[in-house]
């Protein structure tokens, strides 16, 4: 659970979108067309808030004209102009390294699933000890770890695909663990050395130890919560600290994650109301994990978003809820359509995401489930969106849109075992 607002952005039924010259833009207008293919062009999004003067030059190396969407709209921020910092200013005095990928998709999956689930089992452990207050082993959560963070480095997309098999009746723990594999995926796309994989997949799975201690109504209520239960809510972060403070073993690093994990970039998170750099560099990381993987994903008193549209949202939260350079780092390492991402293609087949080209995000490589009337195929193909442009009819092939986890009635656990 999060304390970020998860309603849709602000628009209205009617679409309004005016063609204007790049020099007329400003700040908080929402880009929505370009006068050239987006493939042509670096930006991530297909359609993103302007959110700096930065953001126009950039539109200006490319385009003479856009199209703006006046009712996705927010033109009256102020036009700020904050250079980007580089990962070394961020994380200084670490060697950065570059890693690459070592395994397929398919022979990396049965690894992953022995690494995850070994995780997932001394997590509920870890979990259920914390709720009877008796000591746990952090020794089996360690190597458990370790293993989750040689599976990543070789191919994050495997862990990426089994960290959405999840379901609301075991968020809490399938919650930590699919923080764990996201927060490696981003330190793995900064470059970040193991010692730091290591503390942002441990600081991942204890993060929300202390709602284990809360009354289990709260954490399964479907209702809207009060005002009284959300103050009770927070108390999780202390609760978490109080864990920790009975262990040894625990970094700052990691007593900072369980700390800082709800404070936001403008100052508006808890517990202490903390802003840009005066909150931990790894408490920023994993609040962005934190975020995404809770709207990703099934919960009692909301329905999943879809990967893409909640990619789209920190895309706009950027230098507001989160700091804007971390959240590109994150979207570069997980892509608008992360591996276990379902998604109808033009021809109207639907299919699942198993691995994304970092050349071409927009064009992964996806398994067909469904055939053009949604009925299951016999024998699913894989297809490699960014080898193939069209199929045997001569039809384009492209992502349409993403869709809901669940729809249709597709079990993605079932895939990848034949």
């Amino acid at each position: 659970m999060t304390n970020v607002d998860c309603s849709p952005l602000r628009r209205s039924e009617e679409i309004e979108v005016v063609e204007v010259p790049v020099h007329t833009l400003k700040a908080g207008m929402y880009v929505c067309g370009l006068d050239r293919p987006w493939s042509e062009t670096p930006f991530l999004m297909q359609g993103f808030n302007i959110d700096c003067s930065e953001d126009i030059e950039q539109i200006s190396h490319y385009c003479k004209k856009v199209h703006v969407d006046m009712k996705r709209s927010y033109a009256d921020l102020p036009v700020v102009s904050r250079p980007m910092r580089s990962m070394t200013e961020l994380f200084p005095g670490r060697q950065l390294k570059k890693y690459t990928r070592q395994a397929t998709w398919k022979r990396e999956l049965p690894e992953a699933r022995k690494a995850l689930g070994n995780l997932a089992t001394d997590t509920v452990a870890m979990m259920r000890a914390i709720r009877s207050d008796t000591p746990f082993d952090m020794n089996h959560i360690k190597s458990s770890v370790s293993g989750v963070i040689d599976s990543v480095i070789r191919n994050p997309d495997t862990s990426m695909w089994l960290s959405r098999l999840k379901t609301k009746d075991d968020y809490l723990y399938s919650h930590s663990v699919s923080c764990a594999i996201w927060a490696v995926a981003i330190g793995r796309q900064i470059g970040l050395p193991r010692h730091d994989l290591r503390t942002l997949a441990i600081g991942s799975l204890l993060f929300d130890a202390g709602k284990v201690r809360l009354p289990a109504s709260l954490l399964t209520k479907t209702s809207p919560i009060t005002v009284q239960e959300r103050q009770l809510l927070n108390q999780h972060v202390d609760e978490g600290l109080k864990v920790l403070s009975t262990s040894a073993g625990f970094g700052p690093d990691i007593l900072d994650i369980v700390h800082y994990h709800h404070e936001r970039h403008d100052g508006s998170g808890y517990p202490e109301g903390l802003s840009g750099d005066e909150i931990p560099i790894m408490a920023r990381i994993v609040s962005i994990v934190d975020c995404y993987d809770a709207m990703t994903s099934e919960r009692y008193f909301a329905k999943a978003s879809s990967p893409s549209i909640v990619t789209r949202k920190l895309y706009a939260w950027r230098d507001r809820l989160f700091q804007a350079e971390l959240v590109e780092e994150f979207i570069q390492a997980v892509g608008l359509y992360p591996a276990g991402t379902l998604v109808e293609l033009s021809t109207g087949e639907v299919g699942i995401v198993t691995a994304v080209s970092k050349a071409q995000r927009l064009r992964p490589r996806v398994i067909i489930l469904l055939n053009a009337s949604k009925q299951l195929v016999g024998s699913p193909a894989v297809i490699n969106l960014a080898e193939t442009q069209k199929n045997a009819a001569g039809e384009s092939l492209n992502i349409v849109k993403s869709l809901e986890p669940g729809i249709y009635g597709i079990d993605p656990r079932t895939i990848g075992q034949q």
